[in-house]
């Protein structure tokens, strides 16, 4: 199988990068498996399963990288206030009591979602 038939099974491939030269990817799969890839002093993989319901993405059956400490119970899809290359980001939290939340910049989204709509402050 040709890597670029194994990238066309993403329904959503999300990215962060920081200061620090931390790369991290995160994809939903078609075959509702996904996969987040932290790269910082070495290589890093969370994989599991998912499951959408209305507009919440829940992460089940997650098995932990090496290098990785969180692990995010559910995900939504949110408009950007303010963007410039993407409007959209996937937006990861932790269990129901963080209120904060961890953003993935959405490059590739073939789901069928509603974002929810940040309200203006």
């Amino acid at each position: 199988m040709e890597f670029a038939e194994i990238d066309n099974n993403n329904v959503l491939v999300a990215n962060r990068y920081d200061e620090c030269t931390r790369a991290e990817t995160f994809k939903l799969k078609s075959d509702f498996t996904f996969r987040e890839k932290n790269v910082r002093f070495g290589v890093s993989e969370v994989i599991g399963s998912y499951r959408i319901s209305n507009d919440t993405i829940h992460f089940e059956n997650v098995k932990r990288g090496k290098q990785e400490d969180i692990l995010w119970e559910f995900g939504v899809i949110e408009e950007l206030e303010v963007y410039t290359e993407n409007k959209y980001a996937l937006k990861l939290f932790k269990n129901k009591k963080d209120t904060v939340g961890f953003y993935y910049f959405i490059g590739r989204n073939d789901l069928n979602i509603k974002p929810t709509i940040k309200p203006n402050r």
